[in-house]
C-alpha cells in the first residue's frame, strides 16, 4: 500500500528552515510552484464526505479564475483560533472576500467564517508575501497576505461540503481516526462492534 502511493505522483520536498509562519512556509515552495496555481493542504485538518475538498476548490477556481480558501462557520469560543473572513456573498457557498483577520477576538471578528486547512492560491500570493511584515505572534501570516490579494486582485471563500476533523488536539485526533476507521471496509465492521460493546458508564 505504501509503495502504491509512490506511484501516484512525483514528489519533491522543500523544508522551512525555521518556524516563521504559514506564509513563510508557503514561500519556500515558490521555486517548485513558480507561476502556476497551487493548493495548500494542512495535514492537521481531515475532511471527510462529499467530493474531495480540494476538488471543490478547483471547481470554484475554474468558475471565478481567482484564489479560493475553504471556510466553515466556527463557534464563538473558537473564533480566536482561526483566520476569520467576510465579504460579499455570491451564492450559498461562495463569498467574494473583502476582509480577512488572523485570530481576532470574538467581539472584533468580521464574521464567524473561519479558514480551514485548504487553500487554492494563484501567483498573486508571491508579491503579497514579499511585502509582508510580521503579524500575529511575530510570524508571517498567510491571512495577511491573502488580505492583500483580496484587495488588489480577487479572492473567494468556499463553504465546502463534508465534515472537518481537527487532528491538532488529542481528542479531535482520536475522533478523526474513529471516523476514518468506520469508513474502511477492512476495519470498519470490527471497530463498529468494539464501539457498540464499550461500557461507557464504567469507572476509569
Amino acid at each position: 500500500m505504501v509503495r502504491k502511493v509512490s506511484e501516484m505522483a512525483d514528489f519533491a520536498y522543500v523544508r522551512q528552515p525555521e518556524a516563521r509562519g504559514l506564509a513563510d512556509a508557503v514561500n519556500t515552495a515558490r521555486p517548485l510552484v513558480r507561476d502556476e496555481p497551487f493548493v495548500v493542504l494542512l495535514p492537521d485538518d481531515v475532511i471527510l464526505g462529499g467530493p474531495p475538498a480540494t476538488r471543490q476548490l478547483i471547481d470554484c477556481y475554474e468558475s471565478f479564475g481567482a484564489g479560493v480558501v475553504a471556510v466553515e462557520e466556527v463557534a464563538a469560543a473558537e473564533v480566536s483560533s482561526y483566520g476569520i473572513v467576510a465579504g460579499e456573498p455570491v451564492d450559498e457557498r461562495v463569498t467574494r472576500l473583502r476582509r480577512l483577520v488572523e485570530k481576532p477576538r470574538v467581539d472584533e471578528a468580521p464574521s464567524r467564517l473561519g479558514i480551514v486547512g485548504r487553500y487554492l492560491l494563484t501567483p498573486a500570493i508571491w508579491s503579497a508575501i514579499d511585502r509582508l511584515e510580521p503579524g500575529y505572534g511575530g510570524e508571517l501570516q498567510i491571512t495577511d497576505a491573502l488580505q492583500t490579494v483580496a484587495r488588489e486582485d480577487a479572492l473567494y471563500a468556499y463553504r465546502f461540503q463534508g465534515t472537518r476533523h481537527d487532528t491538532g488536539r488529542p481528542l479531535t485526533a482520536l475522533m478523526a481516526a474513529i471516523s476514518v476507521g468506520l469508513q474502511r471496509p477492512d476495519i470498519g465492521p470490527g471497530l463498529r462492534d468494539f464501539l457498540r460493546n464499550l461500557d461507557l458508564d464504567a469507572e476509569t
